[in-house]
């Protein structure tokens, strides 16, 4: 049996306007032919009859390919769709740029999901099913080097190990992948509301896709920061060669940070055209009606959870376990990973500078993130708030093909490891305290420089680290 919400074509709708509105122009409008409705319920389809053959979700296939090669429109030809298995949450090519003419860019079955129900369900006429498990051993042999044949298991969304292996994401390199895909989201943005407004029609609509946008925006942002403190993960045998645990190349997590340094951290004013939202601001619907996210409010949000999540306890842990385990060279260790984010957020106050809103709301932010892991009881009157907050981020992020045992509240089955246990006596906490030190010093040097506003800021800030460290 197969499970079919409602308003499946209302998501994929809102998919293929976001992610290939701008290379495929017969998914612009507000409502699809029905051949085009038809081809994307073809994929949705034939992902769930994969559960029902026994296949589970392969969130790593999609890594398998070269980012560069989902613009390429012979190699997207070949291979068909966005990933090698249909069971990865791939979507749609929303890498390809217009100049590409790639065609291929809807999710298909592929070279992984036909091996893997070739492996299941092949007859090879053996009277006794014994007699086949040297075939199917010479079967596994014959691809476990072969990344196209590569299996990553689903995770918590919440705290992706694996980089590798997550929702939603393309390619090899989500660096690349994300400065492709926000190419496009600029390219859309002027488009808005000449894609959902006739005359005499309201911006319902276009508010409606602009929060899809924010919210393909940031699902970039978030597969770039899970490199970071990232362990690729391997299902190792004996006599594969290969390494059950390593940490991502610490190259690639000073990468992406880099990236979230340019495009995250301080949120692009592409984003936030003033001509659009003096027509609409983003906005959901919720059970009393459509919900309209004020833009510095919502800047506010989406900047709070991210600047959560950079530096969440679970990610910490981890890259101390692998610097201990591998090494500063090969891993990156967190005072290091963190020094390099205060020194971004406190730019400006470093060289003393006055402070605009943006870059108080940034430096307010981080402090509070670090707060609330070193003060419990901070813990606590924050919890309301971050719930509201990762509510936001879901409710941009629509999903399809949710199943029980894949939902919070029953995890049973996703990849984990385990990092947290005695996490108060942890070098973590330790680390963090740091960092909110070393701000508090660098505050009291610079409380008096810039403008009165500024300068009522660093105060503030001062004020917030006292209290929390229980500084005289």
């Amino acid at each position: 049996d197969v499970i079919w919400w409602h308003n499946v074509m209302t998501i994929l709708n809102s998919w293929m306007r976001i992610q290939t509105g701008i290379v495929d122009t017969s998914v612009r409008a507000n409502v699809f032919s029905d051949e085009k409705m038809a081809h994307a319920i073809r994929f949705v389809s034939s992902h769930e009859i994969g559960h029902t053959l026994g296949l589970m979700h392969n969130m790593g296939a999609s890594a398998s390919f070269p980012v560069d090669s989902l613009r390429s429109k012979s190699f997207t030809a070949k291979m068909g769709g966005t990933a090698p298995s249909i069971m990865d949450y791939a979507r749609f090519n929303y890498v390809a740029q217009p100049e590409d003419g790639v065609e291929q860019i809807t999710p298909v079955i592929g070279a992984y999901d036909k091996y893997a129900i070739g492996w299941a369900y092949r007859w090879y006429g053996k009277t006794q099913p014994w007699d086949e498990i040297p075939l199917l051993r010479k079967e596994i042999d014959s691809h476990v080097h072969d990344p196209i044949y590569h299996y990553g298991e689903q995770q918590d969304s919440k705290n992706i190990v694996d980089p590798r292996a997550q929702s939603e994401d393309l390619g090899d390199d989500a660096m690349k992948a994300g400065e492709y895909g926000m190419l496009n989201l600029r390219r859309m943005m002027p488009n808005i509301i000449n894609w959902t407004t006739k005359v005499g029609d309201d911006y319902y609509r276009a508010g409606k896709l602009y929060m899809g946008v924010v919210g393909q925006w940031y699902a970039y942002a978030d597969h770039v920061l899970n490199n970071i403190g990232g362990i690729y993960l391997e299902n190792a045998v004996l006599g594969d060669q290969k390494d059950a645990y390593s940490p991502v190349p610490k190259e690639k997590q000073v990468r992406a940070l880099e990236y979230l340094k340019k495009n995250v951290l301080y949120m692009p004013e592409w984003l936030f055209v003033p001509a659009l939202m003096a027509k609409t601001f983003p906005l959901r619907d919720s059970p009393i009606g459509p919900f309209e996210y004020a833009p510095y409010n919502l800047q506010r949000e989406f900047q709070y959870a991210m600047l959560y999540k950079l530096v969440n306890d679970e990610r910490l842990l981890r890259m101390v376990e692998m610097e201990n385990l591998f090494g500063s060279k090969k891993a990156w260790s967190a005072p290091e990973f963190l020094t390099s984010v205060r020194q971004t957020v406190f730019a400006k106050t470093i060289s003393g500078q006055s402070l605009d809103l943006k870059t108080r709301m940034l430096q307010q932010n981080y402090v509070d993130v670090l707060m609330v892991s070193t003060n419990k009881s901070m813990e606590k009157l924050n919890a309301k708030k971050l719930a509201g907050i990762e509510q936001l981020v879901e409710a941009t992020r629509p999903a399809l093909c949710l199943h029980p045992q894949h939902t919070s509240s029953s995890q049973a089955g996703l990849r984990n490891v385990h990092v947290t246990g005695m996490m108060r006596t942890s070098d973590m906490l330790t680390y963090k305290r740091a960092e909110l030190y070393e701000i508090y010093q660098l505050l009291k040097q610079k409380k008096r420089t810039g403008d009165a506003i500024t300068k009522s800021h660093y105060m503030d800030l001062l004020l917030r680290i006292a209290n929390t460290l229980e500084l005289n």
